[in-house]
């Protein structure tokens, strides 16, 4: 009741969702720095970044008086009651054109940011399914995902194709690798997957390259790119733990910064945050819009993100800015999760 009756004040005063609830700073998330005729994917579009767009929102933030700073330094501001406001940008995955578009704008712009990598990617063994869903919805008619053991199966038409890939892209985000592996191979019939890991991702002497640079922080993604949360607490862990060895084995350094897969508060949990610290991370960034406060406990665990594109608005990073964004999805907590 008090914590309705404290959201329903800050809806009224908005200059106490300002003052209060901007918080420290902010984290934004990539995943594809793309040239705009590149982008392709209409459904995931929003993966890729034109290089102009991210000139734009850097310069947007430093107008703004933001410092742009490195993961590590963010883990500092955080602990520390007294900073400068300040953003840090992020890449999830892997993906070649971080080295190969992002890394050029980077040092034009001087800016540092965090690689989160996932294994599989370098590893070769990436499951594209996100992709090979659009294609698949957009080619073909019915959709039946029981081969799979999941329940599900809907005709497509022109009408409900987004509604579908939605509801499908949901079970598939909370599966196991072996079944996005399956989908790939039984139900959109694609004969090599190597082929888009060899387009797509970085190589293993490409992390190294990039982890030797001054503005490049390599994270830890997982294994293999599952939803942590909605696997075995064994498999999490294991994910966790073999991903991050086999990071620093690969790199000669230790890995201090993580990004849950996917992101979204049901592919956390509070559980993680032991493994996790075991693993010898600092911090942990989700997918889920918010301001980061001061605090140094679990909160560093549990550091909100947004994604950030061509499509992004100025109405919105005001919002974000003026502590809306973060009323609107987390109240007045400053802990998304709880424990």
């Amino acid at each position: 009741m008090l914590h309705k009756i404290l959201i329903s004040l800050f809806y009224r005063f908005p200059f106490l969702t300002k003052k209060i609830l901007r918080g420290k700073g902010f984290v934004f998330m990539l995943h594809r720095v793309l040239p705009a005729e590149e982008r392709g994917y209409e459904w995931n579009k929003s993966l890729a970044i034109s290089p102009e767009a991210l000139e734009k929102w850097v310069s947007f933030f430093k107008q703004k008086g933001f410092d742009v700073v490195s993961m590590d330094e963010v883990y500092r501001r955080v602990r520390s009651k007294k900073s400068k406001p300040f953003v840090a940008f992020t890449m999830d995955d892997g993906y070649k054109d971080n080295l190969t578009y992002g890394l050029p704008i980077l040092e034009k712009l001087n800016i540092p940011c965090t690689i989160y990598v996932a294994n599989c990617f370098p590893n070769n063994q990436a499951i594209y399914w996100w992709y090979f869903l659009e294609e698949y919805i957009n080619e073909n008619s019915k959709i039946d995902l029981t081969p799979l053991g999941i329940s599900y199966s809907s005709h497509i038409s022109d009408e409900n194709k987004k509604s579908v890939y939605d509801e499908v892209r949901e079970l598939l985000r909370k599966s196991t690798y072996a079944v996005h592996k399956k989908f790939a191979l039984e139900i959109c019939g694609i004969q090599d997957l190597n082929a888009l890991n060899n387009r797509f991702n970085l190589t293993w002497e490409e992390v190294q390259q990039l982890s030797e640079h001054s503005l490049i922080t390599i994270g830890g993604h997982t294994k293999s790119h599952v939803s942590l949360a909605n696997q075995t607490k064994e498999s999490a862990n294991t994910e966790i733990q073999l991903g991050t060895e086999e990071l620093e084995k690969k790199l000669s350094q230790s890995i201090r910064h993580f990004a849950y897969p996917y992101g979204s508060l049901d592919d956390v949990s509070n559980s993680l945050f032991d493994p996790l610290a075991q693993s010898g991370y600092q911090t942990a960034v989700l997918n889920h819009p918010g301001s980061i406060f001061y605090d140094g406990s679990n909160h560093l665990f549990q550091i909100p993100r947004m994604g950030l594109s061509d499509e992004t608005s100025r109405e919105r990073l005001s919002e974000l800015m003026e502590g809306k964004l973060h009323l609107n999805f987390n109240g007045v907590k400053k802990r998304i999760i709880s424990g």
